[in-house]
Parts: structure tokens; C-alpha cells; sequence
């Protein structure tokens, strides 16, 4: 079986502003769960009617008559998620779905208002949006790599399963090359991701989906012929070396491991439509059902803030065009016929980014550096070359120690 080009799981975890069209294409696994056909994006493009649809992985809003104005909003970067009383120029006072996202350290928000006539639009979307964020939450180990965390039964001694899982080997005598001595657990292959614990403690473990696997490989190393796995560079780029003996089993478990993998990128499960399901969400004909149970894995770190505000609580939201005394509601950004930006130093970003956070682009000033023969950007106060090398020195020291 030929293995499957590595895809990067960026869409549940950037935000991105007028994509192309092949980044707004739905990657393998990403499933349409809802879409609202008369949405305005409020905060960025008043007056621009556009479509809101929700997948398993993200939020995208495009514009119906300029697709190159569109937003990509992964669920993993939403903070917050509220009903808002607003007044406009242009569309008086709504009640609108406020979103308060965070990625890279930079917070956007983002306001989305429905234009359907029908009574009660605006609070479905928002309990819809609510629930698929809780959803995706719930299920991170689909997607996420885990390192020392509570994945095994304490009672039982057995491998917490996900819903839809399914084991397919159970690997003894496994050896984790991560220290000099090693470390001998076992390992399971399963249809959505590999874990391995030791044997005399199985909190020293790990969970790494295949979806954030970036390669697999049989070399040497100092222990002899080695299983290597690597993982993205999202989920940290770890390289995980893993001694199976004698070699034909090796060999075996690395074809086994391959085919698993190849089955499972090309068509992956990230786990929310089975959360959903066991929610009891009936999927409509637009939408790809799945009648798998659901298990839920609680993050309380990563909680969603869903709350409606009092109705009396209004915010007056006037853009840039209002604000100069026009009350067309022309977007910013469409400018013109040609659905390009308005102007050529026009940033779409700067309209959604959230108060506090600076409105200008953050210049990087370098200096050259004769110690080491290269132009550096500038060190923070209180810092030098030579303790940031101390940094790394500490940093390399410690994980041969460990």
C-alpha cells in the first residue's frame, strides 16, 4: 500500500484572512456540519452579505459576490463565544454572535450578525456554534499529541478507548529509546493513533495520533535497528525511537503500523461528529452522519465561555466608513468591482483585532552580530547573546540527563 503525503493539521488552529481557494477547500476528514446562507461580517466588511458555514475543524465565512473576501477561523483558537445586543448605522440593532479568538499571542475578535428574516436565526446559530466548539474540545486526543497523561485505566491497567477506536495489535517488549538506558512498555496499534507506556510506570507514556505523524522509518541506532516515528512539527516535531526484537517482528509491526497510518490520513476521524452524535444531534442530508458512540475527554483549560449577555447591554459598532459620516456600508475591503482591497497598503487583518492589541504591524529591527557572524534580531532588555546560549546549553543538558 502507498503511504499518504503528509497533510498539516493547520485549519483547527490558525486563523486566516482572504485565503485562497485551496485553503478554503475542505482537507481530507473536514466535514460540512452547518451552513447559514445570509451572514454579515460585521466587524470586517459591514454591509458585505456572505456565508457562514461550520466543519468539524473550522469557521468559514465567505463573501457571495467577492469569494476573495473570506475568513478561516480554526475552532481551536476561539476563547470566547457570546450573544451580543449591537446597534449599526446600517442595520440598526441586531442580537449578533461575538467570537474572541486568540492565535500566535495576537487576539481577534469577530462579529457575525444573520440577515434571515426568520425569527430565532441568530440564537440557533449560536447554540449550534456552542455545541460543535464543546464537541471539539472534548475530543483533542483525536488530534492532538499527549505526553504523560492519564490515558490508561488505573483500575483495569488497560488503554482508555476513544469512541469509534478500535485496537488492532497489542505490541509486548517494546523498548523507549528516549534515554540512554531505555525504557521497556508496551505499544498499541489502534485506528486512529499509537500509544506506548512503561511497564513499571504508566504515566510515562504517550499518545500520538497519526494525523500528527509526519513520518515512520526503520535505522540504526546505538540500540541496533530502530523503529522512528516523527511527529509534526505542530505537535512539537519529536523524534521517537522504539526497539522491537527480534527484527522480522520489527518489520512486521512497522508494514502493520504503515498500512494503519496510510488507511487512516486518508480519511481521518477527528472525533466531533461522534461527540456531537452522542449529544443526540441528528445530522441533516447536507451532512455526513455518523452513529458511532461518542466518548467525552474533558479539557477544563480549554473551556469555551458561552454565555448570553443581558439584551439591554448594547454596543454601537460603527466602522471606518460610518465613522466618516457615510452610512452606505460599504465594506473596507471589497473596494471597487474587482473584489481586491481598497487601497495596496490595506491590511484585512487590522479590522478584527481586538482592543489592546496594536493596529500596526510589529517591525523586526536586526542588528549584526560579529560574535557569531550573523544579523540577529534585536534582545529583549536584560538579556544577552551569551545567555540565551546558556538557554539552549541548560535546555540540551537536561533532556540527555532525562
Amino acid at each position: 500500500m502507498q503511504r499518504q503525503r503528509f497533510e498539516s493539521l493547520w485549519q483547527d488552529r490558525d486563523i486566516r484572512f482572504d485565503a485562497p481557494s485551496s485553503e478554503l477547500s475542505y482537507r481530507n476528514g473536514e466535514k460540512l456540519i452547518e451552513q447559514w446562507p445570509k451572514v454579515e461580517d460585521t466587524k470586517g466588511n459591514t454591509g458585505e452579505i456572505g456565508r457562514l458555514m461550520v466543519t468539524n475543524l473550522r469557521l468559514i465565512w465567505q463573501s457571495l459576490n467577492k469569494p476573495r473576501i473570506n475568513l478561516s477561523i480554526g475552532l481551536g483558537c476561539i476563547s470566547t463565544l457570546t450573544s451580543r445586543m449591537i446597534h449599526t448605522k446600517l442595520r440598526g440593532k441586531n442580537e449578533s454572535l461575538y467570537m474572541m479568538t486568540k492565535v500566535n499571542g495576537t487576539r481577534y475578535e469577530f462579529i457575525f450578525i444573520s440577515l434571515e428574516p426568520i425569527p430565532g436565526v441568530s440564537k440557533d446559530i449560536i447554540e449550534m456554534i456552542s455545541r460543535i466548539c464543546k464537541a471539539y474540545v472534548q475530543t483533542k486526543l483525536f488530534r492532538d499529541l499527549r505526553l504523560r497523561s492519564a490515558i490508561m485505566s488505573i483500575d483495569q491497567k488497560q488503554l482508555k478507548m476513544l469512541s469509534s477506536e478500535q485496537i488492532y495489535n497489542v505490541i509486548n517488549g517494546v523498548w523507549n529509546l528516549s534515554s540512554d538506558q531505555g525504557n521497556l512498555g508496551t505499544m498499541y496499534l489502534t485506528n486512529i493513533r499509537i500509544v506506548w507506556h512503561a511497564n513499571i510506570n504508566e504515566l510515562f507514556n504517550i499518545s500520538l495520533p497519526f494525523i500528527q505523524i509526519r513520518n515512520i522509518k526503520v535505522r540504526d541506532s546505538k540500540f541496533g535497528i530502530a523503529l522512528v516515528i516523527e511527529s509534526s512539527e505542530l505537535s512539537g516535531g519529536y523524534v521517537l525511537g522504539f526497539r522491537v526484537d527480534p527484527v522480522d517482528k520489527l518489520n512486521a509491526v512497522y508494514e502493520e503500523l504503515n498500512n494503519l497510518y496510510t488507511v487512516h490520513v486518508t480519511n481521518p476521524d477527528f472525533g466531533v461528529h461522534q461527540a456531537l452524535t452522542m449529544a443526540g444531534m441528528d445530522f441533516n442530508a447536507n451532512t455526513t452522519n455518523n452513529t458511532n458512540t461518542a466518548e467525552e475527554f474533558d479539557d477544563p483549560n480549554s473551556l469555551m465561555f458561552m454565555n448570553r449577555e443581558n439584551a439591554g447591554n448594547y454596543q454601537e459598532l460603527l466602522d471606518e466608513n460610518n465613522a466618516d459620516g457615510n452610512d452606505s456600508g460599504q465594506n473596507t475591503r471589497g473596494g471597487g468591482g474587482g473584489g481586491g482591497h481598497s487601497g495596496n497598503n490595506y491590511d484585512p487583518v487590522l479590522a478584527y483585532l481586538a482592543e489592546g492589541e496594536s493596529s500596526e504591524k510589529r517591525s523586526h529591527q536586526w542588528t549584526y552580530d560579529p560574535t557569531i557572524g550573523l544579523s540577529i534580531e534585536n534582545i529583549k532588555d536584560g538579556f544577552t547573546i551569551e545567555s540565551l546560549w546558556e538557554v539552549v546549553e541548560n535546555v540540551n543538558s537536561t533532556s540527555k540527563s532525562s
